[in-house]
């Protein structure tokens, strides 16, 4: 009788399991599913579908969406410079220079967090006209965001020239980030690498 009644009380363990598994690839489906048309609605979408596509992929702190995102940034950049090129003086919070982008842009990818990390960094660096300035001085205010530890390591403490010759200077606040970034021999691979490849990039300006 002992032995029936553990053997139905393995069964029943297996079919949980079992039922549980299947739960889960379900939920992952439908989590991949709701995340594809999210990212074909902010591809396609008329201007308010892609907004409420950008606050709902930002819930689900998707990380396949950073690139989409950026992307979308750049786009309203791109915009405003076509608009009012020649007389463009910002100051400010630069999310506010995108028109209505800019803030929920950068709420997105503060919650998707460390995992757009080596996107945003390739981001930020990438400094060469008004547009990608633009989006990179929004990614400066994210890549604080998620890193408020590296953030309190920033100083604004000028630096002496290791010549020895010349003034002193303020080393910018993303490539003290970047270096920060790639001393630390507990971050991934991934982002280290971008760490470097941001610092280098940032040097040849």
């Amino acid at each position: 009788m002992m032995r029936k009644a553990k053997v139905i009380a393995l069964s029943s363990t297996a079919v949980g399991t079992v039922v549980l598994i299947a739960t889960v690839l379900v939920w992952r489906e439908e989590s991949l599913a709701s995340e594809r048309k999210l990212l074909s609605q902010l591809e396609t979408g008329t201007e308010e579908d892609k907004l409420a596509a950008v606050k709902q992929l930002g819930e689900l702190r998707s990380m396949r969406a950073a690139p989409s995102l950026l992307r979308e940034l750049r786009r309203a950049a791109r915009r405003l410079y076509s608009r009012r090129k020649g007389t463009i003086i910002f100051s400010g919070d630069p999310r506010n220079q995108v028109g209505q982008w800019g803030q929920p842009v950068s709420q997105a990818l503060i919650k998707i967090g460390r995992p757009a990390l080596p996107k945003l960094l390739r981001a930020a660096a990438d400094n060469g006209d008004f547009v990608s300035s633009t989006v990179a001085s929004i990614v400066e205010i994210v890549l604080r965001k998620i890193e408020p530890e590296l953030d309190a390591l920033i100083t604004e403490k000028a630096l002496q020239p290791t010549n020895g010759i010349g003034e002193s200077y303020t080393e910018p606040l993303l490539q003290q980030m970047c270096r920060l970034l790639v001393q630390d021999a507990a971050r991934p691979l991934e982002v280290r690498r971008a760490a470097v490849e941001a610092l280098a990039r940032i040097q040849k300006r």
